[in-house]
């Protein structure tokens, strides 16, 4: 009985810790906002312009385009709506590798229909990579819509944890199946 009751709170500790919340961006909260004629997204190189040398592009996400950046397998993003997006929701996808451990972390939002402003920088240090990113308000009524979003970091990870994480768990897993084991004899 005992063990049963190590695997249940063992689970229940498992299910609130992916209980996560959102972290609501919106162009109030920028650290910068770009105006003129931008028309491509930022590279890692613009960004380490603006910001210092280090910046790499984590992951990119064009408006009815292909994601790009070292998590480019463990993000989506929803645009809302579908045209002319003023929102979006950029959510990990289940079980695969999160954004951590890097100094610094930045979002842009780009605009692609040129209006005022181009794009903005938001410093999202102090987001886990788990949380979901919630978009708000970007352009809405003034003639421009989302068409790229980006997440670039500086020093921390080079590359993402390929697993290590869901490695552990199962080590610690097979563990107490071993422990079990050995209980009962």
């Amino acid at each position: 009985m005992e063990l049963k009751r190590i695997f249940s709170v063992a689970a229940m500790g498992l299910a609130i810790s992916l209980n996560v919340q959102a972290l609501t961006v919106t162009p109030a909260g920028a650290l910068q906002q770009f105006n003129g004629s931008e028309t491509t997204p930022l590279t890692a190189g613009d960004f380490a312009s603006i910001i210092g040398p280090g910046g790499v592009d984590l992951y990119v996400q064009p408006l009815g385009g292909s994601a790009d950046g070292w998590f480019k397998d463990s993000y989506q993003t929803q645009f809302i709506p579908e045209l002319n997006p003023t929102g979006a929701i950029v959510s990990l996808i289940g079980g695969q590798s999160s954004i951590s451990g890097y100094d610094s972390l930045y979002l842009y939002v780009k605009d692609g229909d040129l209006g005022e402003p181009a794009w903005y920088l938001f410093n999202i240090t102090g987001w886990n990579g788990v949380e979901s990113l919630e978009l708000d308000s970007f352009w809405g009524g003034r003639g421009g819509s989302i068409t790229h979003i980006g997440i670039f970091g500086t020093g921390g990870n080079s590359v993402p944890d390929g697993g290590a994480t869901l490695l552990l768990l199962s080590a610690g897993l097979a563990g107490v199946a071993s422990l079990r084991r050995s209980l009962k004899l």
